[in-house]
């Protein structure tokens, strides 16, 4: 025991001596630091700056899986070589991808379309500014402020669109009404509104208080209307003319 007791006083004393550029004797050795992950510039490109790229390098991805990250996005669209500048999980299932060139978008859309990312079948699109759905909203495009939510589910408050719609832009107004037939409508706009924005609130069905709307511009709306913005026949001439006529 004594033996024991001397040896513990004896390396205590050897690990107080200074050794080597003043790093003491039988110091225990350091963990190793962890490296800390770096991001690409890409992936640390944000939204603002993404909708600085024009719209004919961009692709618009949909369906991917709800877990899927922007480093998923990332690494799928890199496989053949032509690697994004600009790459963004916009919201769960949705994301958006940028090239350098016109080429390199759309040598994408046509290369993923219909590929597997975590075992969902994603959908690439062009991303295009002037008619962000072409295959059927029928609106003239441009960027839009308010949108419009028509037959909203019973119950339905402005926080349910808050939930939905605020992770697409900050919000400047909600509003849910309900009509003298009983209908709950109501709108959102954003206080800044981006091509993204416009993008994924036409392109896409929105979930509300437990059901899927679509959302449609003020322009989309007269369009719809029988007679489209021709319906509105009310004449607009102030008949001041005096029938001088002989």
């Amino acid at each position: 025991i004594i033996v024991a007791i001397l040896a513990q006083a004896i390396l205590a004393r050897l690990r107080e001596l200074p050794g080597p550029r003043g790093r003491a004797l039988f110091a225990p050795a350091a963990s190793p630091r962890r490296a800390r992950p770096t991001r690409s510039p890409a992936l640390a490109e944000p939204m603002a700056e993404i909708g600085s790229i024009p719209s004919s390098q961009k692709v618009h991805v949909t369906n991917l899986p709800n877990e899927a990250t922007t480093e998923d996005l990332q690494a799928h669209f890199s496989q053949l070589g032509s690697t994004p500048v600009a790459a963004k999980v916009i919201r769960p299932g949705v994301g958006v991808v940028a090239y350098e060139t016109d080429a390199e978008a759309n040598d994408a859309i046509s290369n993923f379309n219909g590929s597997e990312v975590g075992g969902n079948t994603i959908a690439t699109d062009p991303w295009t500014a002037k008619d962000p759905n072409s295959q059927g909203t029928g609106d003239g495009g441009g960027v839009t402020k308010r949108y419009l939510l028509k037959e909203l589910p019973e119950g339905t408050t402005e926080e349910h669109l808050r939930a939905t719609f605020g992770q697409l832009g900050e919000l400047e107004e909600v509003v849910v009404k309900q009509l003298n037939n009983g209908t709950l409508t109501g709108s959102v706009k954003f206080e800044s509104p981006t091509e993204e924005i416009r993008q994924n609130m036409l392109r896409e069905t929105h979930e509300v208080n437990g059901h899927k709307i679509k959302a449609q511009t003020h322009k989309m709306e007269k369009l719809a209307r029988p007679n489209g913005f021709n319906g509105d026949t009310r004449g607009k001439g102030k008949g001041k003319g005096k029938g001088k006529g002989k």
